[in-house]
């Protein structure tokens, strides 16, 4: 027997990004993560492997990110969680116990060249 209406939305399956440096890409370059490597108080990024997000996480795929936080000449780990959906950066907060960023395995996070934004209208008139 079948219950309710039959119109509720099945999610679509997760698609992991390609393994490697492309999530890594997509998250350094994501606005969130550029703004936080320009502050001060953090150096030396790291970033964990990519795993799915559980609920309450937002989005389907997440990392972590790791950075030196110094704070009046004082050193510590700070951790960040980092959420994607759909190959998108939806959410960089500080790590929390459900994130369990502390338990992971990191390695740097490379720098890459700012992401470009095209405007398409541009790019549509010059093939004109």
């Amino acid at each position: 027997m079948l219950a309710g209406c039959g119109l509720a939305e099945i999610p679509a399956p997760r698609e992991l990004p390609a393994p490697g440096a492309e999530y890594q890409r997509i998250v350094a370059q994501s606005s969130d993560v550029v703004t936080l490597r320009a502050k001060p108080v953090y150096s030396h990024f790291e970033i964990s492997g990519l795993r799915p997000a559980v609920a309450p996480q937002p989005g389907e795929w997440m990392t972590c990110l790791r950075a030196t936080e110094t704070i009046q000449g004082v050193p510590r780990l700070a951790y960040f969680g980092v959420f994607m959906r759909r190959w998108v950066v939806i959410e960089v907060r500080r790590g929390i116990g459900i994130d369990r960023c502390d338990q992971e395995q990191f390695a740097v996070l490379a720098q890459f060249p700012a992401a470009v934004a095209v405007d398409i209208d541009q790019a549509a008139s010059k093939q004109r």
